[in-house]
Parts: structure tokens; C-alpha cells; sequence
């Protein structure tokens, strides 16, 4: 019973009412796929909230800012505390 799909083909399933969200979530899940990715991926393509349930997971915000230069964060111990920082 295995059912062959690429990313691509869900997103247009999702986008042309084929799926469900839940499936559409559930299989990129399935896939390996972060929970925010897939937020921007709902985002991208208008069904962040196409369904009822009142859901935060596709409200889902992004931002590239920087802190400015004078809050250097110095840490006091290995490891440091401070804000995770992600290529």
C-alpha cells in the first residue's frame, strides 16, 4: 500500500482542494519535514487557515534582524545562554 508523492504534488493537492491540511501536515511530517517549514509552506500557498480549529502552527513568523552591534552578548560559562543562532 505505498502511495508514491513529491512535495511539489501535495502542494498543489493542498492548493486545489484535493487534501486535507491535516493530511497535507501529516504526510510532511511523515517526510521529515520541520513543523515551521511546513507552517511557511501553508503560509506561502493561502491554506494557513482555510479550515477551522483556531490553530497557531501556520501564524508561524520569520525574522532575519540582527542586534546591534553594542549588545554583544559576553558569556559567562561554556555554552553561553544566550539567543540560538541558525545558519
Amino acid at each position: 500500500m505505498s502511495e508514491d508523492w513529491t512535495v511539489p504534488e501535495l502542494v498543489e493537492d493542498l492548493k486545489a482542494g484535493r487534501i486535507e491540511r491535516r493530511s497535507f501536515i501529516s504526510k510532511m511530517v511523515a517526510a521529515g519535514i520541520t513543523i515551521p517549514a511546513i507552517a511557511a509552506m501553508l503560509q506561502a500557498c493561502g491554506a494557513s487557515n482555510k479550515e477551522g480549529g483556531g490553530g497557531t502552527a501556520s501564524r508561524a513568523t520569520f525574522s532575519t534582524a540582527t542586534a546591534p552591534a553594542s549588545a554583544e552578548f559576553q558569556p559567562t560559562k561554556r555554552g553561553g545562554g544566550g539567543t540560538l543562532k541558525l545558519l
